[in-house]
């Protein structure tokens, strides 16, 4: 079968084909021409045939060489390139199409390619997409324009009402889950916008990006991406936020420490989850000026000086690494803002540092100032037990894989284990999430230091607890 991509690869031959073949059609017919009225050579007609056929064969090269250099097809998959899909979608906006657009997401199209090579990689996308165009094509949508936008990542215009293509696509999703491809499993996500969503298709593009993403928060289902970008970094730009605290308990004594965190709010989305608010500050290349603006709101608001104990409070490593958002630091607990020996600072990374000795120095500055160090996640799927092995750390929170597996009794092996070998290099330790009563009691036969959760108390706006917080921490 032939991909609708291909066919026009073809015609888009033909068509060059035949530029090629004019000139040369047009040289000959200007030379039956000459002879037909002069009957006879004359030198000036030999020199005008000589630089005609001089300019033909460089207008070949020329073509065959751009005929080569621009090609309107994928490598790999044969469907549209991304320039290409790029234009045909921008025709349909100023066509005012009503289609709709579809992405495809293979997303675990990076793991096979580890597991089975690139090559093998390469193969599977390309009977993904074959498989794709035959399905469509049986449900008699023929001539699909299928490109692909990414790694493994493709988008396609289709004229069907979006409810019948998302069921269309829903069963091709299990189909290819149930079955994969020569035994290998497949697992893909699928996004669909009417092509009316916006007048600009990088906001199209972007907001099937996010439906992707948080495919199960209904609250973006109608919000453009620029809109909630600029609600986001509205908030961080002029301090917008709530400070909100909960108890971390000691299970070993009665000091106890606070969590701090900062609440973003907006009457149009509700609440913002950490996750959409790490990934707006990602995309806008917030996070130093978020956790800068944070520190400042912090130090407005948090009472340090009837504080007698630690709080946490999480900091993207991008910023530890940061000059400016050091001197900053330094700044305030120079003027007495903040106060470093009653901060912890928290923090996990997906991927290690590659200059990790070099982070190590700056951990290494802000504990000799007086601050203490956690590591957050630990023992999950990041960077946290490689930084364990280099960085001084004072804490460490477990991750919540810990929670959710505590009954596996090899998880709780390795649990216990931690909790006793950590207190050889004096690290204390944290568990959060605690949210029933039966885990709380036999975390207490466990060696953990401290425990966060619901069972302790819920999260509180910290200026409805503010006095009552004086009161407890004299």
């Amino acid at each position: 079968m032939q991909l609708f991509s291909e066919k026009k690869e073809r015609e888009q031959r033909f068509m060059l084909s035949l530029k090629i073949a004019f000139p040369f059609i047009l040289v000959l017919i200007i030379l039956a021409k000459i002879i037909f009225n002069n009957e006879i050579y004359s030198f000036q007609d030999t020199i005008l045939f000589i630089i005609l056929v001089a300019c033909y064969v460089y207008y070949v090269i020329y073509l065959i060489y751009f005929c080569f250099k621009t090609t309107i097809l994928d490598s790999v998959t044969n469907v549209f390139t991304r320039e290409e899909i790029i234009k045909i979608l921008n025709k349909e906006i100023k066509k005012n199409s009503n289609k709709n657009i579809v992405l495809i997401n293979i997303s675990n199209i990076q793991d096979i390619n580890f597991r089975y090579s690139f090559k093998n990689g390469d193969i599977i996308l390309k009977k993904i997409i074959d498989k794709l165009s035959i399905f469509f094509e049986e449900q008699n949508f023929k001539n699909l324009p299928i490109g692909r936008y990414s790694c493994g990542t493709f988008l396609f215009l289709i004229d069907c009402k979006i409810s019948k293509l998302n069921h269309l696509l829903k069963i091709f999703e299990r189909n290819l889950s149930n079955n994969g491809i020569n035994n290998i499993e497949i697992k893909i996500d699928f996004a669909t916008v009417n092509i009316k969503y916006d007048k600009k298709w990088e906001n199209i593009i972007n907001f099937l990006f996010y439906k992707i993403l948080y495919k199960d928060e209904e609250n973006i289902k109608n919000l453009k991406l620029d809109i909630l970008d600029e609600i986001i970094c509205n908030a961080i730009d002029n301090s917008k936020f709530d400070l909100k605290i909960q108890t971390i308990k000691s299970l070993k004594n009665d000091e106890d420490l606070l969590n701090l965190t900062i609440n973003f709010s907006s009457k149009k989305i509700g609440n913002i989850t950490k996750s959409k608010l790490l990934e707006v500050i990602h995309r806008n290349n917030y996070g130093i000026k978020y956790n800068l603006n944070m520190i400042k709101f912090i130090s407005k608001n948090f009472d340090f000086e009837n504080f007698n104990s630690r709080v946490f409070i999480e900091i993207l490593p991008i910023s530890l690494r940061n000059q400016e958002f050091k001197n900053e630091i330094y700044r305030m607990a120079t003027n007495n803002l903040i106060d470093p020996n009653k901060i912890v600072f928290e923090f996990f990374e997906t991927e290690i540092y590659d200059e990790i000795n070099r982070f190590s120095e700056i951990i290494e500055q802000l504990k000799n100032y007086g601050f203490k160090i956690a590591i957050n996640q630990f023992l999950g799927k990041n960077a946290s037990f490689e930084y364990f092995k280099y960085i001084n750390f004072d804490y460490v929170i477990y991750d919540l894989e810990i929670n959710k597996n505590y009954n596996n009794k090899k998880i709780k092996k390795i649990f216990y284990m931690f909790n006793k070998n950590l207190k050889i290099f004096n690290i204390k330790t944290v568990i959060r999430f605690v949210d029933k009563i039966d885990f709380l009691n036999d975390l207490k036969n466990s060696d953990v230091d401290f425990v966060q959760g619901f069972c302790i108390d819920k999260p509180k706006i910290y200026k409805e607890e503010n006095a009552l917080r004086r009161e407890n921490f004299k």
